[in-house]
């Protein structure tokens, strides 16, 4: 009897991969960053089953099965029952009026057959049946490479890959009619999960940016966002689960009310996600999805992003190699799961951003070059935002009781050094204007960057003339030592020159050559008076 033309065209490749990937949280803004792409995923070491669903006899010259019945991996009525039962295939059941019999167990397997050749080769209830198949197949199966009879084939990916970085399941039933080797084909890939961290230069109205790593002034609530894809192959499954795991180093601080969810642009509801701000394993936070089919509006091309802030706490670290931080995502990778039980998952790698600070130093001196106590120092920071007069804002409070006067955690941008408390018996210090530059890697794709440059080129009055000394000599420079993070300069203070005042010597001359001339004229007067009485 010759039957199924269209099973053979039907079955080739049916369920895929699924996988899972990471990047970037959206809320809804063009200017987060755009979403990470997918990678195929690596099957090497993986071990695939073939079972047969369907025997029979090839046409000769035809693409199609004669002589259809249940195949040797399968167990037929446990199948036609569970086919039976389920809601995957339409109303009325698809498969509801076959009737399984022991004595002629092939009627049963060519209407079954007969129902499923008028399917898509990957619609809804094509993944359904594999999915059935795959939970009664039965026997031990044929390995990757063997020689399989014409038929119709299960073929299942039974490596173990939950907690696997990057590992996720394929699973495809596979069409055969002729005898030859048995060799699956991978159709999987793996989304992969991106995080970035935002630069703001305060002192400029410039754009934003998104980047692998960013400076920052201690206080400052730091910029994050991660940004997660779906696999190719979303559709294929029954449940996804889908987390993000972000774990902040000790240098920052998670601002909890800041975490915002969203897909594809929009707010993710209430109640269809957890957030966990105390969990295991030293992260900061999680964000988990246990069903992402929950969200009707989630398609393979869906963009999940995760957005917040953290504070640069002042215990961060200064220059080196900044303040590291990570995000993986954690995602179902078994197609196969019916939704019951615990869902196995994979990791996407870790990716990471840096966040970097440094510190402004100030010695104190007199013109020996001696450390001068009494003097207070204030720093300010232009900010383009800012409603003062002067956009110049005091970075904390007024430094005092020190020589040595450490600014910590300031970052690139314009700052004023403001000498607020001079010492008795000096000249006040010149405000010095002056603009922080820092150069490191913006784009890192996970590695470990580093500052290789940090540098002040001159210190300016507030005209924006340099500040030179009478012989036109540069008053201030810093040295800048980018491994450690740090900005160094002297500050002179001269004593003030005593002038003459009144009651000193000048004065005194005067009295004498005064007096002297009054005496002079006294004795002249005499003796005229004298000469005029001989």
């Amino acid at each position: 009897m010759k039957q199924l033309k269209k099973v053979v065209s039907l079955m080739l490749v049916l369920v895929m991969v699924m996988a899972m990937s990471c990047t970037v949280l959206a809320a809804g803004a063009d200017d987060l960053p755009d979403k990470p792409g997918n990678k195929p995923a690596d099957m090497t070491g993986h071990t695939f089953t073939a079972y047969q669903i369907f025997d029979g006899t090839q046409n000769q010259g035809e693409n199609e099965l004669l002589g259809i019945k249940w195949g040797s991996g399968i167990n037929g009525e446990s199948f036609l029952a569970a086919l039976k039962a389920s809601s995957d295939f339409g109303t009325p059941n698809a498969f509801a009026s076959i009737v399984y019999s022991s004595a002629e167990p092939y009627k049963s397997a060519d209407a079954v057959a007969r129902v499923i050749t008028s399917w898509d080769d990957d619609g809804t209830m094509a993944r359904a049946f594999a999915r059935l198949a795959d939970q009664h197949k039965t026997g031990t199966g044929s390995p990757n490479g063997a020689t399989l009879p014409a038929g119709y084939y299960l073929v299942v990916d039974e490596t173990n890959v939950d907690g696997v970085e990057g590992g996720v399941k394929n699973l495809s039933i596979l069409q055969l009619t002729a005898e030859h080797a048995f060799t699956p084909t991978n159709k999987t890939d793996v989304p992969e999960l991106e995080k970035k961290v935002e630069e703001i230069n305060d002192s400029t109205t410039g754009s934003e940016n998104w980047q692998d790593a960013a400076d920052y002034d201690i206080g400052d609530h730091v910029k994050f966002v991660l940004t997660g894809t779906l696999p190719a192959d979303y559709d294929s499954y029954v449940r996804y689960q889908y987390v993000f795991h972000d774990t902040l180093s000790s240098g920052l601080q998670l601002d909890t009310d800041s975490v915002k969810v969203t897909i594809d642009g929009a707010a993710a509801a209430e109640g269809t996600y957890t957030l966990n701000t105390a969990p295991q394993n030293n992260e900061s936070f999680t964000v988990t999805f246990a069903n992402l089919k929950m969200q009707t509006a989630v398609t393979k091309d869906s963009v999940i992003r995760v957005e917040y802030t953290a504070t640069l706490l002042p215990g961060a670290v200064v220059g080196g190699a900044g303040n590291s931080n990570t995000a993986h995502l954690e995602y179902s990778n078994n197609p196969n799961d019916n939704g019951t039980g615990t869902p196995t998952t994979g990791n996407t790698p870790e990716d990471k951003v840096v966040v970097f600070t440094y510190s402004l130093i100030a010695n104190k001196t007199d013109e020996d070059n001696k450390a001068l106590s009494g003097a207070g120092f204030t720093l300010y920071k232009y900010n383009a935002q800012s409603m003062a007069e002067d956009k110049y804002e005091p970075v904390g409070t007024e430094m005092t009781g020190v020589t040595t006067f450490t600014f910590k955690g300031v970052d690139a941008g314009m700052y004023k050094l403001v000498e607020t408390t001079v010492p008795a018996g000096y000249n006040k210090a010149e405000d010095m204007y002056f603009t922080v530059t820092a150069e490191y890697a913006a784009t890192s794709d996970n590695a470990s960057p580093s500052v290789t440059k940090l540098e002040i080129t001159s210190v300016n009055d507030a005209a924006g003339k340099q500040i030179v000394d009478a012989t036109g000599t540069p008053t201030f420079s810093f040295t800048g030592v980018a491994s450690a993070g740090t900005l160094t300069t002297h500050i002179v203070n001269l004593k003030g020159i005593l002038l003459p005042s009144t009651g000193g010597i000048g004065t005194t001359i005067f009295y004498i050559i005064g007096g002297i001339m009054v005496v002079g004229a006294g004795v002249l007067l005499v003796t005229r008076k004298r000469m005029g009485t001989c």
